[in-house]
C-alpha cells in the first residue's frame, strides 16, 4: 500500500503541475501546497450494482485537493458534474455537510471501469485554492 501510494502521489504531483500550466500560474503553485505531504488513501468497498443498489455509497464530495480513483470490475462509481446554482464544496464545514445531498437528483453519470485507468477529478479544496478556475466555487 505504501509503494502504491507513493506511485499515485507521484502521478498526482505531475497532474497538479499540468493544472498549474492550464491555469497559467507558476508550475509549482499547487505542488507547493503539498510539499509536507498531502497523500492519503481511502480504500472503499463499493457493492456491485444490483436491483437494490444503484450506487456504491451515498452522495458525497471528496474533501482533498485532487482525487485519483482506481476501480475494479465491480464498477460502482458515479459522478455528478457541477450544476449551476448548487454549492457542493462544503464537506470541510460540518454545519453544511453535503453527505447525501442531491442523492436522487440528476445528472449522475456512471463511470465505466477501464482496466489500468484512473479517474481523476478535483476535490473540494482545489476550487478554493484556484479561486474557482477548476470547478464550482460557492
Amino acid at each position: 500500500m505504501t509503494a502504491h501510494l507513493r506511485e499515485v502521489g507521484s502521478i498526482g504531483e505531475r497532474l497538479l503541475q499540468l493544472v498549474a500550466l492550464g491555469l497559467e500560474v507558476e508550475i509549482d503553485r499547487l505542488t507547493r501546497l503539498t510539499r509536507e505531504g498531502w497523500h492519503h488513501m481511502r480504500v472503499l468497498r463499493f457493492p456491485a450494482r444490483s436491483a437494490t443498489t444503484e450506487r456504491g455509497i451515498g452522495a458525497h464530495t471528496d474533501y482533498g485537493l485532487l482525487v485519483i480513483a482506481a476501480q475494479d470490475d465491480v464498477g460502482a462509481l458515479f459522478v455528478r458534474p457541477p450544476v449551476p446554482g448548487e454549492h457542493r464544496n462544503r464537506n470541510w464545514l460540518p454545519e453544511r455537510s453535503t453527505a447525501g445531498m442531491y442523492q436522487d437528483d440528476e445528472p449522475w453519470h456512471f463511470v465505466e471501469p477501464e482496466p489500468g485507468v484512473f479517474t481523476v477529478f478535483p476535490g473540494d479544496i482545489q476550487p478554493r485554492r484556484t479561486i474557482g478556475r477548476t470547478g464550482s466555487y460557492p
